[in-house]
């Protein structure tokens, strides 16, 4: 049982106003979202992020010894929040799927040094040191770049 619930916070991205999300409150008083799949009529997008700010930090929370600041974390254009690409393959990482093997290749070459430093000591903290994606980070990670 995490110690840090009550700092979780709810990052959405979509774009603009949309009807097919609501926000409510139960009867216990804990924070629900709606999700209306039929209300959606177009291609938009929707990322429901749950995770914990500490400190103005982020706190990855499969693992909470991985952590990130805010502003490395968390970026945001033209009002819209949005994880930075290291911490998306973080999270895709879990899952050895081709889609995730194929979003990891696709972005490896445009994180700078310091994000590819982040992502391969999180992947060696997470997995110690056995996760299959680790090989080519650290091949990158060595050569100055």
């Amino acid at each position: 049982m995490s110690d840090y619930n009550d700092d979780i916070h709810y990052l959405w991205s979509f774009p603009g106003r949309v009807d097919f999300v609501s926000e409510y409150v139960d009867d216990k008083g804990n924070r629900r979202i709606a999700y209306n799949r039929e209300a959606q009529h177009t291609l938009d997008y929707i990322e429901v992020f749950f995770d914990v700010i500490k400190d103005e930090g982020f706190i990855f929370r499969r693992d909470p010894r991985v952590k990130r600041c805010r502003d490395k974390a968390i970026l945001k254009r033209d009002n819209v929040r949005y994880l930075v690409p290291e911490l998306v393959l973080l999270f895709k990482s879990k899952q050895l799927s081709e889609k995730n093997l194929l979003d990891f290749n696709a972005v490896i070459d445009s994180l700078d040094r310091e994000a590819l430093v982040w992502l391969t000591e999180a992947l060696s903290l997470v997995y110690e040191n056995a996760h299959p994606w680790l090989r080519q980070l650290l091949a990158r990670t060595s050569v100055g770049m």
